[in-house]
């Protein structure tokens, strides 16, 4: 098979999975452009591409299973995400009081000019007498230096903080678009099944 014939018929194939890869990594890359890479971003990324290659097979012999895969994206992310902030949870299994004495600032810049900010705060505590400075990857207000806060640290790595989990209502509404793209996926996974079933047989 020449490289024109493959194309002409694995063409329209290809472009589902590369158009979500590329979405994937621009919008992870350019939300974490101001800090560097960490081991839950990477791991993002790379999930995401091996569960999009993993899938090429079935886009193969049918279209809706990468219908499907547009919405299992979301919640896939959303799912890894979880994961990464759950273990740093359990790991975080001290308690100590920490105060902002700085605030690190985040431009980001949207559509027609539009410029919002971010501010994280770092965190100054002590763990048996030595003073530790961590940024937080929690937002805060821009004149909260000053303020104390309680924090979870990690015994073996104090540098490693967070804070006490909530449920929030964002969190409570994530869940519930996530059970919805979950099941309008299995809706096309059902019918790439059947379609397949039907190639089987003829």
């Amino acid at each position: 098979m020449t490289f024109a014939n493959l194309v002409s018929e694995y063409g329209l194939v290809l472009i589902p999975p590369i158009v979500i890869l590329l979405i994937i990594w621009y919008w992870i890359l350019r939300e974490h452009s101001k800090n560097p890479l960490s081991r839950k971003v990477m791991a993002m990324l790379i999930a995401c591409t091996v569960f999009i290659i993993a899938m090429f097979p079935l886009g193969v012999l049918s279209l809706k299973f990468w219908f499907s895969t547009c919405f299992l994206v979301f919640p896939f992310l959303f799912g890894i995400n979880k994961l990464f902030s759950n273990l740093t949870y359990k790991r975080c299994s001290a308690y100590t009081e920490g105060t902002i004495t700085d605030i690190r600032r985040v431009e980001n810049r949207i559509k027609y000019g539009v410029v919002y900010y971010m501010y994280y705060p770092i965190v100054s505590f002590c763990v048996d007498g030595v003073e530790y400075k961590v940024e937080l990857h929690s937002l805060c207000e821009p004149d909260s230096i000053g303020d104390t806060l309680w924090i979870r640290y990690n015994p073996n790595d104090p540098h490693e903080i967070t804070q006490e989990q909530y449920e929030k209502g964002a969190d409570k509404l994530i869940s519930v678009l996530c059970v919805i793209l979950l099941c309008i996926a299995l809706f096309f996974i059902i019918g790439g099944i059947t379609d397949i079933a039907i190639l089987l047989r003829q």
